[in-house]
């Protein structure tokens, strides 16, 4: 089944000069705008650590599936991302 994706999304360029990228390892930085493309139309993606590796870094053998939970905290921790509990599963925004 094909997800709503928002096509053409355009990552800023403040990003790249933004202080919370520098306090989070290579990985993180590199998963962010990964994950920032992936988006559905509201900015949400799940939060299911084996769907964020399909869906963002598939063929990338650096960031392994077991690493996501701890990129996705390091993220969190630096509010680029918002992590929640939906009725049914979690979700990132």
């Amino acid at each position: 089944m094909r997800r709503a994706v928002a096509r053409g999304r355009i990552l800023p360029q403040s990003l790249s000069t933004d202080p919370r990228m520098g306090r989070v390892s290579l990985k993180a930085a590199l998963l962010f705008p990964l994950m920032w493309i992936n988006c559905d139309d509201q900015g949400r993606i799940s939060g299911d650590p084996d769907e964020v590796k399909y869906a963002t870094c598939p063929n990338i053998d650096g960031i392994l599936k077991a690493d996501i939970p701890e990129l996705l905290k390091e993220l969190e921790t630096q509010e680029l991302i918002k992590v929640y509990a939906t009725s049914k599963t979690k979700a990132i925004q």
